[in-house]
This record gives C-alpha cells, structure tokens and sequence, in this order.
C-alpha cells in the first residue's frame, strides 16, 4: 500500500482479541487525545474498573509508563476514602452509562487524588504532554479509577515546576530536582491530598491551562463530548468491522483496515487527527522506513508477547521477532 502523504492510521493489532466494548474505548480515547482541536476538546475521561485497570501494572517492568500505571493500581486499591458513589441498574454499566452518572459530579474533589505528568519530547511521545487525574470512585458499590487525561505542550521543565509545586499537597517526599529527568517524571505519579476548593480551583492553581478551560471541565463539558464520540465510535464498529480485526493475520492487512477504520472514525466524529497515540495510532512516514518490517510481523497466535522497552508502544512481539522501532536490533 502507498501513502502519498502522512497519514496517521489505527494500530489494529493492539485489539486483536479485546472485547468490543474496551476497542471502541480505545479508539475513543485516540481521536480525542490526537485531534487537530483545543486543549479542552483533547481532554479524554475514562472510568475502568479497577480489577480491569490491572492488566497496565507489571512490578517487574522497566518501562516508565507500566511503572506509573503499577503505582497508580496500587495507591488505588489502598485508597478507601468514599467519594462519588454510584447506583446503576445495569450488573455491568458501560463507560457512557457511568459518565453519565458521573457528570453530575465533574468538578467535586475527592480530597484524594493521583496526578501523572508524562512529558513530550522528540521521540516516542512528540504528539505532545499528558497529565493524568486520577480519582477513586465506587459503582455499584465496586471500585473504579476515574481519571481525565489533559493534553498539552508543556515541555519537561514546565511539567517539573508543576510537579514541584504539587509536593506540598504530598506524602511523597522527593527532591524535586529529580523531576528535570523526564523519564523519572513519567515514572513517578504524584499521590496528592486536597484538602480545600472544587476540583478545577485546586487543579488551576498548578497547571498550565486557561480560565475558561476550568470552568468547562467543571461543568461536565468534556464528559459529555467523551459520551457522543464513544457513541460516533460505536457506529462504526459493527460486529462485520470486529470480525475482520480479528481476522487480520499480516501487518499488511492491519493496515488497510486501520487506515479505512481512520478515516470512517473522522468522518462519523467530525475530528480531524493531528499526531499518534502510543498504542493507539501510528504515522505512515513511519512505515517508509525501513526498518519497518512490512510483511514479517505478524500477530501472535498464542497472545504471549513482550513489551519492547524501547518504543513506548504497547506493541508486543513473540520469540523471534523484533520491534520495527529498535534501531539497535
């Protein structure tokens, strides 16, 4: 397949095998956090229960990212504080049902919260900065993770000031000098106590984002914009469109349906996308290189596969192949 021009195309393979419901969070989650838009229309909620957040946390794992999410599972099922608690009549609610009920309380603080900062920079994360919320909250009397990924530009240095500054609120004692190494910031989630003012009152005082940006999130904006895209996103991926994601054995093959999946996924939310996700979305510049192995990568059968370490990708390779993204192999 040629590609004229940059395209940015779904990586299929990560949903290889994954319930309908988790892919159309995921896509979800990658056109709202890679979307030629403003910072407030890239906020991305996302309620996971909290067995299900398990699958992100490795203790074992060198990866920066995989070290953040082990921690945050962890402060998680430590955290007993009751917040926002949540009645539904569904045994199993889906995402938009509990961010539905959870609009009501957009901007309520929990005293308790995580916050992660994943600073951009020139390789693996370029598509820009994430900073994670995170909140405990209970559904059905179950505990879930409540958190808003906000998207920004912040280099490393603005996102160690903010992180600095947030120690105050923390029971982690670090030197805050350790946070100008990006990847000990990304590998480093804050467990924070705020103890006074509405969500977006503490939050505005610590990082970089504008007035009216913090009035939006405190009225449920970017909540109810996740519910219409998961609802957009949903149409698309009819049980004849699951089928074939499963069935697709070749990169080749991922290829053409992430790249039709891209732009159906455009045109039904009305976005446009800018730059990749890990995990997520990929670039087509990167398939013309060569060490993008087109045709010898291929989905594991037996689903055991390595995270590489290097590209910062959820991408998993079984015994034998290697990551297109290592230049050392």
């Amino acid at each position: 397949m040629s590609l004229a021009k940059e395209t940015h195309i779904f990586d299929i393979d990560n949903w290889r095998g994954k319930p309908l419901p988790d892919i159309i969070v995921d896509a979800s989650s990658g056109i709202i956090e890679a979307s030629a838009a403003s910072f407030l229309d890239r906020v991305n909620p996302t309620v996971v229960k909290l067995s299900g957040f398990a699958r992100f946390s490795d203790e074992k794992s060198q990866d920066p990212a995989i070290i953040a999410s082990t921690q945050i599972h962890t402060w998680a099922q430590n955290n007993n504080s009751k917040g926002i608690e949540i009645w539904l009549p569904s045994k199993k609610p889906t995402e938009n049902e509990i961010l539905e009920a959870v609009k009501s309380f957009s901007d309520f603080n929990p005293g308790k919260l995580m916050i992660w900062f994943s600073p951009r920079n020139n390789s693996t994360y370029k598509e820009g900065t994430r900073i994670g919320i995170y909140q405990v909250i209970y559904v059905n009397n179950e505990k879930y993770l409540f958190f808003r990924t906000l998207c920004n530009y912040d280099y490393c240095s603005e996102c160690a000031k903010s992180a600095a500054g947030l120690l105050v609120f923390s029971s982690l004692k670090e030197d805050p000098v350790i946070f100008t190494d990006p990847e000990i910031l990304r590998a480093t989630p804050l467990p924070l106590e705020a103890t006074s003012g509405s969500l977006s009152e503490f939050l505005s005082h610590h990082l970089h984002f504008p007035l009216d940006f913090w009035k939006a999130l405190a009225q449920g904006r970017d909540i109810s914009e996740k519910i219409k895209i998961n609802n957009s996103v949903a149409r698309v991926f009819t049980p004849g469109v699951f089928d074939r994601i499963n069935q697709a054995q070749t990169f080749y093959d991922q290829q053409k349906i992430g790249l039709t999946l891209q732009i159906e996924l455009q045109e039904q939310t009305q976005r446009t996308l800018k730059g990749g996700v890990c995990g997520i979305l990929y670039s087509s510049t990167e398939i013309s290189n060569p060490l993008f192995k087109f045709f010898g990568i291929k989905s594991s059968e037996n689903g055991r596969r390595k995270h590489c370490g290097k590209c910062g990708k959820y991408g998993y390779f079984t015994e034998g192949e290697t990551c297109p993204y290592d230049i050392t192999s």
